[in-house]
């Protein structure tokens, strides 16, 4: 188990994720979704915004407050640059945080599925999106991975 700062990348009572050729089903994909999310959700210092991903399918962000205007007494001041300070921690907090989830969500897949997902069109190491990481699953546990040709699948191997 890895303890980050703001989360672990281990969800309790989930099993290795399974492609369909392993005998995986969608109803294990969505249950192991369902399992993050929710330790995710409770666990995770801003969690929420990874929920939000998960739900969503899509890239979220935080909310930086905009410039305070107009003839600002002290204590608006004070209480503005409070928040912006929260948004902030919170903007560093959910970047640590994807990197984390994407972790957790490789860690738990199984040999042939981490194979599939390797062998996938839009895998790179450095880039280590969630997001596509997600899409990617779904692509392979509804059955329509979209591969690499074989030539390039096989040159790929040969590098690694």
């Amino acid at each position: 188990m890895f303890m980050g700062a703001h989360g672990r990348t281990e969800v309790k009572d989930v099993k290795e994720l399974k492609c369909p050729e392993e005998g995986g089903t969608k109803q294990q994909y969505d249950d192991f979704m369902r399992k993050v999310k929710d330790q995710i959700g409770v666990g995770w210092m801003d969690g929420e915004l990874v929920v939000e991903m998960i739900e969503t399918r899509a890239e979220t962000s935080v909310l930086i407050p905009g410039d305070i205007g107009g003839k600002a007494t002290e204590s608006e001041k004070v209480m503005w640059m409070e928040e912006v300070k929260l948004a902030a921690a919170s903007a560093r907090n959910h970047k640590d945080n994807k990197k984390a989830f994407y972790t957790l969500l490789f860690s738990y897949l199984s040999k042939a599925t981490r194979t599939k997902v390797e062998g996938s069109n839009g895998y790179d190491k450095s880039t280590k999106s969630p997001i596509w990481l997600m899409a990617t699953l779904d692509d392979i546990m509804m059955g329509f991975e979209k591969v690499n040709p074989t030539i390039l699948a096989m040159d790929e191997q040969m590098c690694r």
